[in-house]
């Protein structure tokens, strides 16, 4: 984490922390550290008491460091993570000051590089926070496209061609809820810092810590573990070698150490790219539908078989790509994390050598020794980022299910303004709504096998390209799986439609509960 606007965290390669920060950090460990215990303490004691677990340390920060929500953040495009603290003049370091306000704890406590772009993070916190409004706006569109359907305000130029048990026919159909859905996910993303929310006050550098008054800076910085301690989340927005840098490890276990209660997780910021490849590959899975001829909603096995055949080889193509796509930064994120396996503190990339010294001082502080401290990084703290790089957010499979169940609704508004029967009407919404869950649980299963089977079994680019494949083959084999048992139930198989519901609904409860979780 950057400490400060002023001060650069050493998480940057190309620059140190300034003299100041040193300095202020040089005056806790000397100042505000407890004494070396004597000698005839314990000594089968592990480590030493963090000095950020003491109450009396809350004084240092009250009035000094303080919290803004998360949403004010976002608001002007993310402008507070777009412009680094240098950049800012005496005037906007003022304003942004008067923003904040005393809390009594944070939310949330952001990690972060100034060395990363800021309109990548940016992005990140936007759909990561914001994702809740794009779905409710996705709705809504949704209902206004098929409001203007029935009242013939939109045109309807393409063909629905209907095979149902006994009931057969055309209809005319339309695309425009799927266009209206995908304007209003975006729009939903955009405005959604400025919509009524849950407050989540945070802590982030450039607004909590004073900015322009040295003196408070210097305290400011001096109560960052108080920070840590009351923190109820640290978010680490990683990027690349993250895990490399020494301040970075040791701000991770500090946290830890601080609040052994604290939930730690990981917002990858490659995560905006998962998700916009994902709506890219939805719309153009969707797309395919309609350059592949004629719609056909058909239950007679000769009916259409090459259109399908074409379908679902091009949809084949597609998730392949995705899948090598995913599993190539999942691997790159993976592999970031297990480097801690090997971690040494004497490798551990550091700007300034004094700025090492200050933090292998306040290590042995903490943790009793630099070896304890490099046993700790190795395990616990390797094994629960690993645990939480797997974290999955709802937003992912959701992104890819909703331009799905758009077409599956312009079905069934085609079919109700051409005046199908009602028993038509509700075979297909049930069976349209069973398989956008269904699609979604597929997406989810994508997400989860690149990052499960994201390192290759053997190495060259031959055994990654069939991995990818074979994880593609399966999805897509569950795809289809979804869409024949669709057409069985929609033909009134009840055993089919039971044995459908009761899979569909086991998978779903175990995807949420993970997703939840």
């Amino acid at each position: 984490m950057s400490c400060a606007m002023d001060f650069r965290s050493c998480c940057q390669k190309d620059m140190g922390p300034a003299v100041e920060t040193v300095e202020a950090l040089d005056t806790y460990i000397r100042e505000e550290l407890p004494a070396e215990p004597e000698e005839s303490e314990s000594p089968e004691m592990p480590r030493l008491a963090s000095p950020w677990s003491f109450s009396h340390r809350c004084a240092v920060s009250e009035g000094i460091i303080r919290g803004i929500p998360l949403q004010a953040t976002l608001r002007g495009r993310g402008y507070l993570w777009r412009k680094p603290p240098c950049d800012m003049s005496t005037a906007e370091k003022i304003r942004l000051w008067n923003r904040t306000q005393d809390v009594k704890k944070f939310d949330v406590f952001f990690s972060h590089s100034w060395a990363t772009s800021g309109r990548l993070k940016y992005a990140a916190l936007l759909i990561d926070s914001g994702f809740g409004y794009s779905f409710l706006f996705w709705i809504a569109a949704e209902l206004l496209a098929a409001s203007l359907y029935l009242f013939d305000f939109l045109p309807m130029p393409h063909l629905l061609h209907v095979e149902i048990a006994q009931f057969s026919g055309d209809f005319p159909l339309g695309m425009w809820m799927m266009a209206f859905g995908a304007l209003a996910q975006f729009i939903g993303l955009i405005l959604s810092p400025y919509l009524p929310s849950k407050r989540r006050d945070c802590f982030v550098d450039f607004a909590s810590i004073n900015q322009f008054e040295p003196e408070l800076m210097h305290r400011g910085i001096l109560g960052l573990g108080d920070c840590l301690s009351l923190s109820t989340e640290l978010c680490i927005l990683w990027s690349p070698k993250v895990f490399t840098r020494l301040w970075c490890v040791f701000e991770l276990a500090a946290f830890r150490t601080a609040n052994p209660s604290g939930r730690l997780r990981l917002l990858p910021l490659y995560m905006t790219v998962e998700i916009g490849i994902t709506m890219i590959s939805a719309v153009l899975g969707s797309l395919l539908v309609w350059i592949s001829g004629p719609v056909m909603l058909s239950l007679e096995p000769t009916s259409g078989q090459g259109g399908e055949a074409v379908k679902l080889a091009g949809f084949l193509v597609l998730m392949w790509c995705f899948v090598s796509v995913l599993r190539r930064i999942s691997l790159q994120k993976r592999s970031f994390i297990e480097q801690l396996d090997s971690f040494d503190l004497d490798n551990a990339e550091s700007r300034m050598e004094t700025d090492k010294e200050l933090i292998y001082e306040a290590i042995t502080r903490c943790y009793g020794s630099l070896e304890q401290f490099t046993e700790y990084v190795r395990n616990d703290l390797r094994k629960e980022l690993l645990e939480s790089s797997v974290w999955i957010p709802l937003s992912c499979p959701l992104s890819l299910a909703m331009p799905c169940a758009a077409l599956r609704a312009e079905y069934l508004v085609a079919l109700w303004k051409g005046g199908a029967p009602v028993d038509i009407l509700g075979a297909v919404a049930a069976s349209s709504v069973a398989f956008s869950v269904w699609l979604g649980l597929c997406t989810y299963s994508v997400f989860y096998l690149t990052e499960v089977f994201g390192k290759p079994v053997r190495a060259g680019l031959l055994w990654a390209s069939l991995q990818s494949f074979l994880i593609s083959c399966l999805v897509v084999t569950l795809v289809a799986a979804g869409s024949v048992l669709e057409h069985t139930a929609r033909s009134g198989y009840q055993v089919a439609v039971v044995a459908w519901l009761c899979v569909l609904s086991i998978w779903l409860v175990l995807s949420l509960t993970r997703l939840w979780r």
